[in-house]
């Protein structure tokens, strides 16, 4: 059974509370390799401080983990909703962005995550709030691709195309 909340009107994806704690647990060996290299390169001079530093970091690490996953549990809210009229997703946008003013649609995948994106006319005009170097440097007017990263929402890549599919399939990227 599916996480993603999909009624007549709209699919809606949540926070995921699963997925902090197993990107904590993927981490743990690199560390572990990464402690016993530093222990063994150094002759063993430093192997306790090596070890305590390892598990103050996995320590500091946990906190995060576990302070994410109760932020997850604890917002219920939706943070990325499909319907017929266009695509919300809070954080990222104050306003739907409606259908007529979205060009193409994709989902990439890479090593840091999996991205939803859009081409969109004038995303400043339903209030999108650029990050990173786009913040920076960039502008909120004319047509562009805004992403945005769902891996740390419910439901998979296949849920997120079949509400695509269902809602914008002349908008879809060649493959989908």
């Amino acid at each position: 059974m599916s996480d993603v909340a999909t009624r007549a009107d709209a699919a809606e994806f949540r926070l995921s509370a699963h997925e902090p704690r197993s990107n904590f647990w993927w981490t743990v060996p690199i560390f572990a390799v990464v402690a016993l290299w530093v222990t063994f390169e150094d002759g063993g001079r430093k192997g306790l401080f090596t070890v305590g530093l390892f598990i103050m970091i996995l320590a500091v690490q946990y906190w995060f983990a576990e302070r994410a996953t109760a932020t997850a549990e604890a917002d219920r809210s939706v943070h990325l909703r499909i319907d017929g009229e266009g695509v919300e997703i809070a954080g990222v946008f104050d306003r739907k962005a409606p259908w007529e003013a979205i060009d193409k649609l994709s989902i990439t995948s890479s090593r840091h995550g999996d991205y939803f994106g859009m081409r969109i006319d004038n995303p400043g005009a339903y209030g999108w709030r650029p990050t990173g170097l786009v913040a920076l440097f960039g502008s909120a007017s004319g047509r562009r691709w805004v992403n945005y990263e769902f891996d740390k929402l419910e439901g998979d890549d296949d849920e997120l195309i079949a509400a695509l599919r269902r809602y914008a399939p002349a908008r879809l990227s060649e493959g989908l």
